[in-house]
């Protein structure tokens, strides 16, 4: 790959392996990959589940790195750029630190035949395994039985919440869904899970492979206060092992999880891409701006379930789209969409305009929500330099 010279060249090969496509699951060519790379893992704490993961897994590695840790955090989707997919402490991979860990991988991966996704995990194993990490934690991509990432045996697995999602690939009920989430857990290893992820299939594949398991009661009120309380136990767990600053760790949030931005009117950024997360979203807005009116940005993932989405929200929807490969277009958002409630259709900025300006009129809540696919442009317009 003589022909990859810069971050950019990087990028671009990653472009071209995501666009291929691939209805046939696998651990093969993850396992062909770690072979040949010849590494030994560090230690890796696994979260897998529908919603919460990416708050629960970067609480934890937060109190690794309050403690004094070097932790790595391998999470997907990014927000704004790759490089946040891959992270030691509170830093993201510097652009050249991928490029050469993306020669190194490709020279020992010639002939492979591999996904997007199991490439780029391989890319941060390499990365964390040159950075001599203490600690991974590793966030499933998708599902998890047969997710990239379940060649690795963690010191702890954590399966957050079970919840409809990619149905197609994971199974059209809950406890077929349940049941890939629970391919993470491993013999002997302890599992965390939250009260959402009390299902049969998560609980006799613990008993059978002698997995001790917790289960976290859930909290009532703001949904990250169940994430804390999942992550605290996990925490609490791993401080048999490792001393650990946990209190200050739980009040952390990713981007973009009721992130609230304000400026004339509040804005509100979070990333609720399914059903149970536009109903933990919607609990959070009626807690903190009780009474208040709501006006909503959607967009979607092409593989969400967008009617039962839209149906749970109770105000004006402004739909948009972009260029993004997994977003759903305006067009087909038009004919599969069926609602009584004011509404309108549009490129981004346009609708955000739209939507801020009638939001600030009638002293509203803006909601953007949907996707993470359409976060990078709301930031874009929010930005003082890009104006409102």
């Amino acid at each position: 790959m003589s022909s990859v010279n810069s971050y950019e060249d990087v990028l671009e090969f990653l472009k071209k392996l995501a666009a291929k496509k691939t209805d046939k699951y696998s651990l093969r060519p993850m396992q062909d990959l770690l072979e040949r790379m010849d590494i030994l893992l560090p230690s890796c704490v696994h979260v897998a589940g529908t919603n919460g993961k990416g708050s629960v897994s970067l609480k934890i590695q937060r109190a690794f790195t309050l403690s004094g840790y070097k932790v790595g955090l391998f999470s997907s989707p990014h927000l704004i750029t790759f490089r946040e997919r891959i992270r030691i402490g509170d830093e993201m991979v510097e652009e050249e630190d991928l490029l050469d860990c993306f020669r190194e991988l490709i020279e020992k991966t010639s002939g492979l035949n591999y996904s997007y996704f199991e490439f780029i995990f391989a890319l941060a194993l390499t990365y964390y395994i040159r950075e001599k990490v203490d600690l991974i934690v590793v966030e499933t991509g998708l599902g998890g039985r047969l997710d990239a990432t379940n060649v690795i045996t963690p010191i702890l697995s954590i399966i957050t919440s079970i919840g409809f999602d990619h149905q197609n690939m994971l199974g059209d009920t809950l406890e077929k869904i349940a049941g890939e989430k629970a391919g993470i857990i491993k013999e002997n290893v302890p599992v965390i899970i939250g009260e959402r992820a009390s299902y049969t299939a998560i609980l006799n594949r613990a008993k059978e492979l002698g997995a001790p398991l917790t289960k976290v009661r859930l909290k009532e009120g703001f949904f990250d206060d169940e994430n804390s309380q999942i992550a605290k136990e996990a925490l609490l767990s791993l401080q048999k092992k490792y001393s650990l600053k946990i209190e200050h760790a739980l009040t952390v949030r990713p981007k973009c999880r009721f992130e609230v931005i304000e400026k004339e009117i509040p804005i509100v950024l979070d990333v609720a891409h399914n059903p149970e997360g536009m109903r933990a979203l919607l609990k959070a807005l009626k807690k903190y701006f009780p009474g208040r009116s709501l006006r909503f940005l959607l967009a979607f993932s092409r593989d969400k379930e967008m009617q039962e989405m839209v149906d749970l929200v109770p105000s004006s929807i402004h739909f948009t789209s972009n260029s993004h490969a997994r977003i759903m277009p305006l067009e087909q958002i038009k004919k599969e969409i069926h609602l009584k409630m004011p509404h309108s259709f549009g490129d981004v900025k346009e609708e955000f305009e739209k939507a801020y300006s009638e939001a600030k009129k009638r002293g509203e809540v803006l909601v953007c929500a949907g996707t993470f696919f359409i976060m990078k442009d709301i930031y874009s317009l929010i930005d003082k330099k890009y104006g409102i």
